[in-house]
């Protein structure tokens, strides 16, 4: 029990520090909690950092080869789970018993579930199932296996613990469609400092003053997950007449590079790196499209409608629809529809929807931080 007059104390174990959302989105609730005054800690279980990191009461990274795998040898993921069950103990000795513990990340589930402590709450960012990798009844099949062999797992993981997860359809994915039964449920959207965002968006980087024609944009790790290969190819059968941007690193980047030059497109598309301020590019785009496979809840779409710019996206599982709907539900197109997604791209790159505030707001920092303190022990 907290004290009185005594702030919080929370600590994060999080997969990775490497750039992507899973970490910027734990980093960001690290630095309002600190910025309330909150004492926070934080667990990497892996060595890259690719973030600055606030000042935190206490930070540790586990240095070895992190286990990402089933096949990897079941005693190294113990010694992560006493590795982690020990780096708790030294945070709760230096900073104070922990009122709010957040493991985030596929990795962090799997070895921190298997840990007693009254704060640990499991996060879930992520579809477990995504969409089936195949067309037909092949692919179904094999969605059918997918989710009972992953159900089975999660369940042993996760039946009885504290769960919470970014976003509704995956609380329903998690109890409905795989069958895990947590003792406790949260679903609480990831944070965004509105103010923060489109300041960022409001600066004249040196990327965004170099885009000098008009044009659409996607960010993400150029993985074959995130689907950029869809884009180029609907982009290349569009009317859409200005120049695509492509933020983000990855090892699919020279195929992308080959394939845009296959369409003939290479002259009207940009490869750039994350940077800093990629909020100052999605400002000055005139639509962001994201073609993922699967998302928990598809953070760049928030980005991009907190500042005003209309986004398209595959009706992926399962967060793309939970945002964009109140919007516009025709902004969503089925993940393999190409055609579709090239006339979408033409038609709101010139005819955007509105973006009333008021559909904003649930995913306000505010809003997310008092539900965040509904979880404090």
């Amino acid at each position: 029990m907290t004290i009185k007059n005594t702030p919080p104390s929370i600590l994060i174990i999080i997969d990775t520090l490497h750039q992507g959302g899973l970490a910027k989105v734990q980093l960001d609730l690290a630095k309002a909690w600190l910025n309330k005054g909150y004492r926070v800690g934080l667990i990497s279980l892996d060595s890259q950092i690719d973030y600055p990191l606030p000042d935190f009461q206490y930070f540790s990274q586990h240095l070895e080869k992190p286990i990402r795998f089933r096949w990897q040898a079941i005693s190294k993921r113990q010694k992560m789970t006493a590795w982690i069950k020990n780096q708790i103990s030294i945070f709760e000795s230096k900073v104070g018993t922990a009122n709010l513990i957040v493991a985030a990340g596929e990795l962090a589930l799997r070895t921190a579930s298997a840990i007693e402590h009254p704060a640990l709450v499991l996060s879930s960012h992520s579809s477990q199932l995504q969409a089936a990798k195949s067309k037909g009844i092949k692919g179904q099949i094999r969605l059918f296996i997918k989710k009972t062999r992953r159900g089975w797992r999660l369940q042993k993981l996760l039946n009885q613990k504290r769960l919470h997860v970014v976003s509704h359809v995956l609380a329903y994915e998690m109890t409905q469609i795989l069958g895990v039964q947590p003792s406790q449920l949260s679903q609480i959207y990831n944070p965004f400092d509105f103010d923060e965002i489109r300041m960022q968006g409001s600066l004249l980087t040196e990327q965004a003053a170099q885009m000098t024609r008009p044009y659409i944009i996607g960010v993400g790790n150029l993985t074959l997950h995130k689907g950029f290969h869809k884009l180029l190819q609907a982009f290349a059968q569009s009317h859409y007449s200005g120049d695509l941007v492509l933020v983000g690193r990855g090892p699919e980047e020279e195929k992308l590079r080959q394939l845009a030059k296959e369409f003939k497109i290479q002259h009207r598309v940009h490869f750039l790196p994350f940077h800093s301020n990629h909020y100052s590019l999605v400002k000055r785009a005139q639509l962001l499209v994201l073609t993922s496979e699967g998302e928990g809840l598809g953070n760049v779409l928030i980005e991009a409608l907190i500042l005003g710019v209309p986004v398209l996206s595959t009706d992926c599982p399962y967060g793309p629809r939970e945002i964009i709907e109140p919007f516009d539900a025709d902004a969503l197109v089925g993940i393999n529809d190409i055609e579709n997604l090239s006339k979408k791209i033409s038609q709101l790159s010139n005819q955007p929807y509105l973006i009333p505030e008021s559909l904003l707001s649930r995913f306000d920092q505010k809003t997310i931080l008092h539900q965040y303190d509904q979880l404090l022990n």
